[in-house]
């Protein structure tokens, strides 16, 4: 809504005023609450165990070394979805075009979201199912992919 200029000084300090008597009780609330998560240790309510701060030194290295293809493989996809979905007048007509020649019906490559719990997966089966047309248009040096 739009206030006159001369009353917008006026309106400003009532709302200033409001916050203020809206905070007032803040400051007393807040450290108590903090108390109650910082006093409760035992946040496993789930029964899940972080299995990686149990192993020793050597096998964590082990572990992060064979899950390191897994990672980059990840990444390289993720940045696949990424410059398909982005680059509509040179990669995507390619996409296109290399699912057309394949004889694929023409999708989008689903994107990780970290809010979607399966969107990794769903990322990863597309990836499996158009393998072809991932391999294909990842050849391709003229798209600096």
């Amino acid at each position: 809504f739009d206030v006159p200029k001369l009353q917008a000084n006026e309106v400003l300090l009532e709302a200033e005023r409001e916050l203020r008597l809206l905070a007032d009780g803040l400051d007393i609330e807040e450290p108590v609450m903090m108390v109650d998560i910082e006093g409760d240790d035992d946040d496993d309510v789930d029964g899940l165990v972080d299995e990686r701060e149990e192993r020793t030194v050597a096998d964590q290295i082990a572990l992060d070394a064979s899950i390191r293809p897994v990672k980059l493989v990840l990444v390289k996809l993720r940045k696949l979805a990424y410059a398909i979905k982005n680059s509509s007048t040179i990669v995507l007509p390619a996409w296109r075009a290399t699912l057309k020649s394949l004889g694929l019906s023409d999708r989008m490559m689903p994107r990780d979201v970290s809010t979607r719990w399966n969107s990794t997966f769903d990322m990863l089966m597309f990836a499996l199912n158009y393998k072809e047309a991932l391999n294909s248009i990842c050849s391709n040096i003229e798209l600096n992919l």
